[in-house]
């Protein structure tokens, strides 16, 4: 399953927050699908990215005891304006 975030500008974080958690068990972030080891884990679901320069992709599953969900794909889609152009309009 995968969830696309839009409308973030270059330099912003965003708190993402998955649910679906029944009972005890934790959500783990991932920055891939095959790393073992979570960038954050958390009963909450809650979870802040740092500042980010481009489109970014983590990945969130469920453990509950030794037993650990498939990952889910979120997507924060990052908007990077381009620099304005400047001309000469009249000589001084």
């Amino acid at each position: 399953r995968q969830m696309c975030i839009r409308d973030r500008c270059e330099g912003e974080s965003v708190t993402i927050l998955a649910t679906g958690l029944q009972g005890e068990g934790v959500y783990k972030w991932y920055e891939d699908m095959i790393t073992t080891e979570p960038i954050h884990s958390s009963v909450s679901g809650s979870f802040t990215t740092p500042a980010l320069k481009k489109t970014s992709t983590y990945y969130v599953s469920i453990q509950s005891g030794i037993c650990e969900s498939v990952r889910s794909e979120v997507v924060v889609s990052v908007d990077q304006l381009s620099k304005p152009s400047v001309e000469q309009v009249n000589n001084i």
